[in-house]
């Protein structure tokens, strides 16, 4: 089976099932299911897998709640990183610090100095991460406007 095949299967696959996960992350959820569809319609420019990651980025903002974990792997971060990576690609036409600002303030919640975790997934490296990537490019960011540093 060569590489345009695997594609294909992957593709149909993930849009019988993907509405049917809970998982609205980017590691195991959603959000990674996004990207792949994205960077699928731009290979196949087909767009109709853009259409479908775009029912998804909905599912998404109608799924997501205060109490979702800031973490990276499968958590607000993660989310956060997609949505700035589908923006800055071109994917999709938004003003970052605009779509982003409660998830900036909501991760910028947790004090990094007691964060035990290092990990992506989970941990330090996954935020930052998160902020390096909001920040990237930007001569001023948004994302701390209102956090105090003291």
């Amino acid at each position: 089976m060569n590489k345009h095949e695997v594609l294909q299967r992957t593709a149909r696959y993930l849009m019988l099932h993907s509405s049917f996960t809970s998982n609205i992350g980017l590691f195991e959820g959603k959000m990674g299911i996004i990207l792949f569809f994205m960077n699928y319609s731009r290979y196949t420019k087909c767009k109709r897998y853009e259409k479908f990651a775009g029912e998804l980025i909905d599912e998404i903002y109608a799924e997501i709640h205060i109490d979702c974990s800031p973490n990276f792997g499968n958590g607000l971060a993660g989310i956060g990183w997609g949505m700035e990576y589908l923006i800055r690609n071109h994917f999709v036409k938004a003003d970052p610090d605009e779509v982003l600002k409660a998830l900036d303030n909501q991760i910028l919640e947790r004090d990094v100095r007691r964060v035990k975790d290092f990990s992506m997934e989970n941990g330090l490296k996954g935020i930052a991460t998160y902020v390096i990537s909001r920040c990237a490019g930007r001569e001023y960011s948004c994302i701390f406007e209102d956090i105090s540093l003291i």
